[in-house]
Parts: structure tokens; sequence; C-alpha cells
């Protein structure tokens, strides 16, 4: 609690300690396969945009993506739409699937109520999710704006350049360019520069074997991506 509040600067994480609430468990069935997200916008229920993902490299089996690939899933889609039209909800969130090798069926695993790192991107008409949002919020009909992109890959900024993620040069890198600050902080962050940072960081390290830098690759999704650029030809 204390190296979350005072290093992470981070009181959410906070209250449920103070509330002295207790974790619940869920248990779910193991699906082998290779995962996969989509986030959306809704307003009232209903689904304005959203942008569907497989991920190719991430941090570890289990860590945050490094690198995805843009997917039309409408299993992925469907899930979104039933949930927010059941829920009701307006905003933005993303749901975690995992689709299994060998039958290609989709396996939802959980959903995050927050912007995911999706949520900002323009990639066309029913993928600008900031679009949609603003067009509904201010009475105007949606005005499709080109994409931000024509590659299908897309590495996170900065979880690729910080991995040094061998996908990089190959994928539409989601740079703050215009504010380099931003960059600096990002790729740099206080709670890993500062002193206290890097003795959490060494104590946590002691007899551990990390992954390789670059991370995890799912082969499954890098041979699908191979498979679509071979058709294209």
């Amino acid at each position: 609690m204390m190296k979350r509040l005072i290093l992470n600067r981070d009181r959410v994480r906070n209250w449920a300690w103070r509330d002295r609430s207790q974790p619940s468990i869920t248990v779910q069935s193991r699906i082998q396969g290779r995962p996969a997200n989509c986030a959306v916008v809704c307003r009232e229920g209903r689904v304005l945009a959203g942008i569907g993902v497989e991920v190719v490299s991430a941090l570890g089996l289990q860590g945050p993506a490094i690198v995805v690939r843009v997917v039309e899933n409408s299993d992925m889609m469907q899930a979104a739409k039933r949930i927010a039209r059941r829920l009701e909800l307006s905003g933005f969130f993303g749901l975690d699937f995992m689709i299994e090798d060998g039958t290609d069926l989709t396996y939802l695993i959980e959903m995050n109520p927050r912007c995911t790192p999706l949520s900002h991107l323009q990639l066309g008409t029913g993928r600008d999710m900031v679009g949609a949002l603003h067009a509904q919020l201010v009475g105007q009909s949606f005005r499709a704006t080109p994409s931000v992109t024509q590659s299908e890959m897309i590495a996170y900024f900065p979880q690729a350049w910080t991995s040094q993620s061998e996908f990089l040069r190959t994928s539409f890198q989601d740079l703050p360019e215009d504010e380099p600050e931003l960059i600096e902080v990002l790729l740099h962050p206080w709670s890993e520069r500062s002193l206290l940072g890097r003795a959490i960081d060494a104590l946590r390290s002691v007899g551990k074997t990390d992954l390789p830098a670059q991370g995890y690759v799912f082969p499954a999704a890098v041979a699908a991506l191979a498979a679509s650029e071979m058709s294209e030809v």
C-alpha cells in the first residue's frame, strides 16, 4: 500500500484497503489459444464504434500487449453490443478474449470499464470512437475521417519501445510525436528513475528468471498475419 501511495502516487488502489473489502476469486477454464480484445464506445446501451485486435506480442504470457493486429471478429463485437445493451452502458469499455487454437472459437475472459489503448485511434468508418461519441454529444451526423494508418499492425507506446519489440519497424507506431515531454516521461517514468523505484525493482528481481526483453510472441497471430499478406500478394 505504501509503495503504491508513495512511488506510484496512486491513491485509487488503496480504497479497497481503507474500506476493508475482500477480493473475490473467479475460476475459469483454461483455453489454449491466443489473446484478443476489443474496445468500444456506446451511448445508452448502443455501441457507436469499436475496434477489435489480436495480440501478436505481449510482455509475457499474461502481460499487457506490445503489438496487436487489427481484425474483423464478429463474435467480439457481438459480445460488446449485447453487454452494452443489457447494462444500458454509456462511455468506453474493453473486453478481453481468448481465441482457441484449432477451433478459432472466441471466449470472453473479462471486461475493463475504462478507456483501453485502442480507444483514441481513428481507423476509419466504424472505428473512430472519439469521433462517433463527439457526434452523438453535439447532435451532429458522424463525418468519417481517414484512417491514421493502412497497416494492420499497431505498436503500443511505450511498451513496444521499452521492450525493443521485433515488430516495431513493421507496425504503425502510436507515438505522440507532437508532445516530446510526454514521450520522455512515458519512456522514463519517475517511479523507475527514483532511488526507491530502483531498489524495489532490484528486490523483485532476486531469484526470478525473466522472459526475453521483447516479450512473448504468439505464433498463431504471426501466422495469420503472414497468411493475410500472402493472399494480398
